[in-house]
């Protein structure tokens, strides 16, 4: 039997993948990394750098969907904080890991209320985010949330204005309470978006 909440785990980031992966985020400049220009950029705010994607690793099978098929649907409707505007700001990234997929996991394992338990996207992009506060890499989304966890949104207020502000020390310490315990990808290849 496939554990169910394997599949927690697994719907919102390959949800947050889609959206994101596919060019789902408004704007987007040509990014840079550690000052260096990226090799690829892919329409929208999320850079698919392949180098830095296959630092994750690539998920495993659950089981053979034969003997133990998937559902055919699942809703986390119940789990999702209300929909909310990024603005002009490339926060995708923050928006799909932290406010979106965090909160969703969070709500469905504590069976609060997502909208008194989300957590901030600009808590988690503004320590990642590209030059320019115009786009990230969601594998550094991923590895910030699991090395140091994400602040509730009360406790770092999204704003689009700017991405310079960073969390002090008391919210990192906060923070740390909300880590995840891992991520994998679901596709070998930065120019492969199937799953595999």
């Amino acid at each position: 039997m496939i554990d169910r909440r394997l599949l927690l785990y697994l719907v919102p980031a390959a949800f947050a993948g889609f959206v994101v992966g596919r060019g789902g985020c408004a704007g987007g400049d040509s990014g840079y990394q550690n000052g260096e220009e990226l090799q690829e950029n892919y329409e929208g705010d999320l850079y698919m750098d392949e180098k830095v994607y296959d630092k994750a690793e690539v998920f495993a099978p659950l089981a053979d969907n034969a003997k133990n098929p998937l559902p055919d649907n699942v809703s986390l409707l119940e789990y999702c904080p209300p929909r909310k505007n990024q603005g002009s700001q490339g926060s995708c990234v923050g928006w799909a890991s932290a406010y979106a997929a965090r909160t969703i996991l969070y709500a469905r394992q504590t069976g609060d209320d997502p909208n008194s338990v989300k957590f901030s996207p600009s808590y988690l992009y503004n320590q990642i985010a590209l030059k320019g506060c115009q786009g990230s890499y969601l594998h550094n989304a991923m590895e910030t949330m699991k090395k140091g966890g994400v602040a509730p949104y009360s406790k770092f207020v999204y704003t689009e204005k700017s991405c310079s502000k960073q969390p002090s020390s008391d919210v990192k310490k906060m923070a740390a309470n909300y880590k995840t315990k891992g991520f994998n990808r679901l596709s070998k290849g930065g120019s492969n978006y199937e799953t595999d």
